[in-house]
């Protein structure tokens, strides 16, 4: 595909600015001053909470003496999985002055006691708890600080901090009841009826049947706002939505979920794997939705070339994805993610840009793609975007 022949959209069709003005419906008067202070507060934390580690441990206890990289990662006895993770750690340290380096050689770090550590989480579980989101979304962030060391050891599972006991309370909290969260998933409910809208238009009959695929669907977060939305359309058109995940976990809960809607099936996927290999065929799914899970394939081109293979001609692709490198997360849900070996790797970057994005969807054959929010809205320091990605 030549260059000029690829759009990217802001919110400047009627499909964009009505995917905008239904997402926008939960914002509930908060301003960019108020997450601006946020994502401000939260970063404070989350930094103090990695120093604070570091400092537990007997390194970065004395501005002026270096430490080396072999020395941080020996004194924790960083699992070699999460090495890279805690390399991310430092660059980032030191890109916001938190810390100096020279070499491989870290100093420069100020103390953090515990009581600076507790005021820094106070200060950001005030402009969250009940205004951006759900309270347990703080307190599961501040358990993972709690488990850092057993985290980079690897004695700790990330997925057990996420999910304690098979409890999906604290990723609800995340995925479900954020701001963030209500602002993707009706983005991509909205997207998903006015695709099916479409369709209906087009003079479609009955019998012809919608394929909708959801790939790493898992707790249901999206499915769950997306598929009552369909009710209506079931008649006029015949539609299968397929819910899929890697682990039998969330296709049992979501079969038990959902059991109410009968045109929906699940199944087993592996977004790493060949998707066509998987049982799912060449151009079947008029929508695929794709909510946070691409970040965890091993290598996004790939992944969003095989689901491009999946996608009918002129079909859409939503997808929920964080804009590059988020603090918190490198405290929490990057010890699940495996090694990318995408541009990320040359980036050494957790999380793609949205330009890095657009690249592999300009690769992989998009016509067009819708992105939301634009820079101007006031969620947009969160990093979190929605995009519609249309095939050719």
């Amino acid at each position: 595909m030549k260059q000029e022949d690829f759009h990217t959209v802001v919110c400047d069709s009627a499909f964009g600015r009505f995917c905008s003005k239904a997402a926008d419906s939960d914002l509930g008067g908060i301003s960019a001053a108020d997450i601006t202070l946020f994502v401000r507060q939260l970063e404070q934390a989350v930094f103090s909470s990695m120093i604070h580690t570091f400092q537990t441990q007997g390194v970065l206890t004395n501005r002026e003496r270096e430490y080396s990289l072999t020395k941080i990662l020996s004194v924790f006895n960083t699992a070699p999985q999460h090495q890279c993770l805690i390399r991310r750690w430092l660059r980032l340290l030191t890109e916001r002055d938190w810390l100096k380096f020279r070499g491989d050689n870290y100093y420069g770090a100020a103390a953090v006691s515990k009581v600076m550590l507790d005021q820094c989480w106070s200060a950001a579980r005030k402009s969250w708890d009940g205004r951006l989101g759900s309270p347990l979304a703080m307190d599961y962030l501040i358990s993972n600080v709690r488990r850092l060391p057993q985290l980079m050891s690897g004695e700790q599972q990330a997925a057990l901090l996420l999910f304690p006991e098979g409890k999906m309370d604290y990723a609800n909290a995340l995925y479900r009841e954020s701001i963030t969260a209500r602002y993707l998933n009706q983005a991509t409910a909205e997207a998903v009826s006015r695709i099916v809208a479409a369709k209906k238009l087009t003079g479609a009959e009955s019998e012809e049947q919608l394929h909708i695929v959801e790939i790493g669907a898992g707790t249901g977060a999206t499915t769950a706002v997306v598929v009552p939305r369909l009710k209506a359309a079931v008649g006029a058109l015949s539609i299968e939505y397929l819910f899929t995940d890697i682990s039998n976990f969330f296709l049992l809960a979501a079969r038990e979920n959902f059991k109410d809607y009968p045109w929906m099936r699940f199944q087993i996927v592996d977004i790493d794997k060949n998707f066509v290999q998987q049982g799912l065929k060449a151009k079947c799914a008029d929508i695929i939705i794709a909510a946070g899970i691409l970040n965890n394939a091993a290598d996004t081109d790939k992944t969003v070339e095989g689901l491009m293979h999946i996608l009918a001609e002129g079909g859409w692709m939503l997808i929920t994805e964080p804009t590059g490198e988020f603090p918190e997360m490198l405290i929490s849900q990057a010890f699940m993610m495996s090694r990318p070996e995408d541009d990320r790797k040359n980036t050494k970057t957790t999380f793609m840009s949205v330009d890095q994005w657009l690249d592999v969807f300009r690769k992989a054959g998009a016509a067009e793609v819708l992105t939301l929010p634009d820079e101007a809205h006031p969620l947009t320091p969160l990093g979190q975007k929605f995009f519609a990605v249309r095939k050719k």
